[in-house]
């Protein structure tokens, strides 16, 4: 009898415990090897030109996407592009799986090699496509010349992104929306004339910290129940 109510106690114990893990949790997304195959370059404006590589043995500790970008020679004209990171499932955030998201963490490697206009560079956001709709934060990072400095931001939610086409609109952070895939939009513009540079991106990690879908908690009930049975 003792043992039966222990296991009846445990069992609910661990049922409790698992349900509390994930009441919220983090769900992670990141490369370090920028393979070609992995990554996918999405043109949201080109007056201008750029090229995209990845370059063996001079990221901040491995490979890194190199991207050149030249404007074009007019005033205003900008070169935006979104490299989006994967195209699998796996790579993919699903909100009717994974639940609804509270906020999402930015943490990039991002280094200038060089510019033919001193002083100049891009721009880079943290980007997302959902659907056929790519957004960016509506706040972005400098490149910094010669030196490998780290793009962090943490506690991004909907209403801190802008669609990348100029549109009105934010994303669906909701457990019912879409699935959305994450990357990283890289924005330069003619400085009164057209400039070239050359930057690299290394050690891209986006966290996204999300309340989980009730079939989770479902889920941990349920392994707190056979732990109980096994108990038995």
């Amino acid at each position: 009898m003792n043992m039966q109510k222990n296991g009846l106690l445990i069992g609910s114990a661990l049922a409790l415990a698992l349900s509390a893990g994930v009441a919220n949790a983090t769900v992670q997304f990141s490369d370090a090897q920028f393979e070609t195959t992995t990554w996918v370059t999405e043109t949201i404006s080109t007056n201008g030109t750029f090229a995209v590589s990845q370059s063996i043995g001079t990221g901040n500790g491995g490979p890194a996407r190199a991207i050149d970008i030249t404007t074009g020679a007019n005033l205003g004209d900008t070169v935006a592009i979104f490299s989006r990171y994967g195209n699998t499932t796996a790579t993919r955030y699903e909100p009717i799986v994974s639940g609804a998201i509270n906020s999402i963490d930015l943490q990039m490697d991002v280094k200038l090699f060089s510019t033919s206009l001193v002083g100049e560079g891009p721009e880079i956001y943290l980007g997302l496509k959902q659907g056929n709709v790519i957004y960016r934060a509506a706040t972005g990072f400098d490149v910094t010349p010669n030196v490998w400095t780290e793009a962090l931001h943490v506690g991004y939610t909907a209403s801190d992104f802008v669609r990348a086409d100029g549109a009105a609109g934010m994303p669906d952070f909701s457990g019912s929306a879409a699935p959305v895939r994450f990357g990283f939009v890289s924005i330069q513009r003619n400085a009164g004339t057209a400039f070239t540079t050359s930057s690299q991106y290394d050690n891209f990690c986006v966290y996204v910290q999300n309340v989980p879908a009730p079939g989770a908690a479902a889920l941990a009930g349920l392994a707190g129940l056979v732990a109980l049975r096994r108990r038995r």
